[in-house]
Formats: structure tokens, C-alpha cells, sequence
């Protein structure tokens, strides 16, 4: 896994297998790197903004965590919503990435798409 340096913007080979807290020094700055502990949803809310809102369901049925994922995400309408598959794939805009929209897993709540990227990554999903 490659970890970014803070000071110099470096990425900084790990093991894929690195625990979390284990640190290198980076080869450029020298400044000490960190794996990271996972990315994980912490909001307070577990609806899709669609479901509840647009569509009335209760919050059992509008539970993203009943889903395989959930989107975090800018929505072709402009504003941010958090939304099941369905709603992402008719009301996101098909990016994930820094400014579009993160993806997490809908059982762990752990982020599994949508690092920092210039350009966001495409999202495309198998129907």
C-alpha cells in the first residue's frame, strides 16, 4: 500500500499487511509516515436522503446498512445526499473521489472507494 507524506507529498511504500500506527521515514523529506487507521462512515445518520424523504419510507427501510454499500455524494441536482445503490445510480453523478463522493461498505461502514484523486474516480456498478 502506498501512503502520501504529508510534508513533500511523497507516496511511501508498506507492506500491504501493515498494521495500523507502523511508521517509515520518507526518503525524500525524511519525515515520518503513518498507515493510516481505516477510512469509516462516523455521520449520524444511516438513511438514504431519497428513501426517507423522497420516497417516505420508515427508517428500517430507508437503512443504508441493509445495502451492500452506500454513497456519500454529490447528486446531479448539486447538493450532497447520502444514498442506497438505487438512488446513487439515478440521482448521483457517477463519480467518487475528493469533491464527487465517497463509497463506504454498507455492513462494516468501512470507506472502500473514493480516495483523493484529481480527476475522482468513475463509479460503475454491474445491474
Amino acid at each position: 500500500m502506498t501512503v502520501t507524506c504529508d510534508c513533500c507529498g511523497r507516496g511511501v511504500e508498506f507492506p500491504d499487511n501493515a498494521e495500523v500506527d507502523t511508521f517509515k521515514l520518507c526518503p525524500i523529506c525524511s519525515e515520518f509516515v503513518r498507515v493510516p487507521p481505516p477510512a469509516k462512515w462516523y455521520g449520524p445518520q444511516m438513511t438514504c436522503d431519497y428513501c426517507s424523504i423522497i420516497d417516505k419510507k420508515n427508517p428500517q427501510e430507508a437503512d443504508v446498512r441493509q445495502h451492500e454499500f452506500f454513497v456519500d455524494g454529490k447528486t446531479v441536482e448539486g447538493p450532497w445526499a447520502l444514498m442506497c445503490p438505487q438512488h446513487y445510480m439515478e440521482k448521483g453523478i457517477g463519480r467518487l473521489g475528493q469533491g464527487f463522493g465517497q463509497k463506504y461498505d454498507g455492513k462494516t461502514l468501512l470507506k472502500i472507494e473514493g480516495k483523493q484523486h484529481e480527476h475522482g474516480t468513475l463509479f460503475q456498478m454491474d445491474v
